[in-house]
């Protein structure tokens, strides 16, 4: 495993997201052996072994302040169900904090991909759903997924690339977050509106 939430501490510190994002009670989806650790709350790991990620069974809604999730999303086989289940966990207010490869740094625009067989969707900050040939399993963030999170009443606060250790002279074949220490990521935080107007 690539460990990126490891890998990403760095970056996290610098941009002061402990303290911004990952304060109270949180939830690592897809956590593996690689759980965020957060000085300012505790933070509860959720993996296969804790049930279906898509549906998050056993948590009650509104039941965290934050949700985090490394390089999991594009395991889901439903992504739409996904998210609607990882918004429901959030109390008002709080955040989804959430990090997805990039299609063009980490796949290098291959599908199905060369490096994860499991990876059941694609996320891109430039290539869009009709350039790939309206493919339902691929999502640009600002097309796609936005519009997605905000029907589910979350707000936008931020979305990047992570690209850090990247190397753009490194062959296709290369899968550069396992055999060198790079991160080929996109970030998206967004936050649950304190309350839903009409519901």
């Amino acid at each position: 495993m690539s460990k990126e939430t490891s890998k990403a501490k760095t970056l996290r510190e610098q941009n002061n997201h402990f303290l911004k994002y990952f304060v109270g009670e949180g939830l690592d989806i897809g956590s593996g052996d690689d759980i965020l650790d957060t000085p300012y709350g505790n933070v509860t790991p959720y993996d296969t072994a804790e049930g279906n990620a898509n549906y998050l069974s056993i948590i009650e809604d509104g039941t965290y302040d934050f949700v985090y999730s490394s390089h999991c999303l594009e395991h889901m086989k439903d992504i739409p169900l996904a998210l609607k289940h990882w918004v429901r966990v959030l109390k008002p207010g709080g955040v989804l904090y959430i990090t997805v490869p990039d299609w063009t740094l980490y796949e290098h625009e291959h599908w199905p991909s060369i490096f994860n067989a499991d990876h059941k969707a694609t996320f891109s900050l430039s290539v869009t759903r009709e350039e790939v040939g309206k493919r339902k399993d691929h999502y640009h963030i600002r097309e796609d997924l936005f519009p997605l999170l905000r029907s589910l009443h979350m707000q936008i606060d931020d979305t990047a690339i992570e690209d850090d250790g990247f190397d753009p002279t490194l062959p296709d074949t290369v899968d550069q977050t396992d055999k060198y220490p790079a991160l080929c990521q996109i970030r998206i935080i967004a936050t649950k509106a304190l309350e839903v107007i009409g519901s």
